[in-house]
């Protein structure tokens, strides 16, 4: 609804406000890994990203296909329309980022930038799950990892439909020649 060209309406779904605690924009979510893991005695421990994406969701915008690229703390699904193939570059459409903005408490911000495409779910706002688990990765004191188990990060994205209502139409014609 927050996107670009969205409809704005009143029909959120129940569990929704679309606000987090963090932010008043339906795009923007912030919460934190911190329950996640648990380093035992070799603390203190940080999160990082793990570069492998394969077993991130196969996802859609606008009918293209999805990739996904990690630099840094920061995971970017994009489509890949720049001139570049299969790598992200600046001509890329970027659809949502992850980053972790603190390492050591697991704080992360998840922005959506474009649509995705939701399963064809008749005229109701429809959920797509997001299961982001498998970049997740905790590290030690002395660098053992451990990365998130399926499940552990899970972004809802509640689907934007037309709304009846934003105006209306009327012809008139006369029955006299």
């Amino acid at each position: 609804e927050d996107l670009t060209g969205g409809n704005a309406d009143t029909g959120d779904v129940t569990g929704l406000s679309g606000d987090s605690a963090y932010n008043s924009s339906n795009i923007i979510w912030q919460g934190t890994l911190g329950n996640l893991f648990s380093v035992g005695s070799d603390e203190p421990g940080h999160y990082g990203l793990g570069t492998n994406t394969g077993s991130l969701p196969l996802l859609q915008s606008n009918h293209e296909t999805v990739s996904y690229a990690v630099s840094g703390n920061v995971l970017t699904a994009y489509v890949d329309s720049g001139s570049v193939t299969g790598s992200l570059d600046a001509s890329d459409r970027e659809v949502f980022t992850l980053t972790l903005d603190n390492t050591e408490s697991g704080s992360y911000t998840f922005a959506l930038q474009d649509q995705l495409d939701h399963v064809a779910d008749g005229n109701t706002e429809g959920l797509l799950t997001l299961d982001l688990s498998g970049v997740i990765v905790r590290y030690d004191e002395d660098g053992d990892s451990a990365t998130a188990g399926s499940g552990s990060l899970l972004i809802t994205v509640q689907d934007d439909v037309p709304e009846d209502g934003m105006g209306s139409e009327r012809g008139y014609v006369e029955e006299e020649a």
